[in-house]
């Protein structure tokens, strides 16, 4: 947007509130993925020597998963010696979430795993 922001080309994932815009700031609204990029402002002078500066910096946008993991698998009792396969799954998310294993309240090391 250069100037105006009557007028701007539609592009997914911006939405320009423009009753809380103005020349010095922009509003955007429902933000979703397609609206991280790089945004850049761009000023021009007047006559006579029309010059011209910008800035640009990128936004990046994150979503949480909508809910905790989830556990499946496993029984509610076991012997010595015994398997345990448990599966642990989060919902989507990004970045993708990482996922860590606790055993009695203590971080599970990789060497704990088959």
């Amino acid at each position: 947007m250069i100037g105006h922001l009557d007028s701007f080309l539609p592009l997914p994932g911006i939405r320009v509130d423009l009753s809380k815009s103005n020349k010095n700031s922009v509003y955007l609204r429902h933000v979703d993925l397609n609206s991280g990029g790089i945004y850049r402002c761009e000023i021009s002078a007047e006559a006579p020597s029309f010059d011209t500066a910008e800035a640009e910096k990128e936004m990046k946008v994150f979503v949480l998963p909508s809910e905790g993991p989830t556990l499946t698998g496993g029984n509610q009792e076991y012997r010595i010696g015994d398997t345990v396969v448990v599966n642990c799954t989060s919902a989507k998310s990004k970045p993708a979430a990482t996922l860590r294993w606790y055993i009695n309240d203590e971080l599970a090391q990789e060497s704990e795993f088959y």
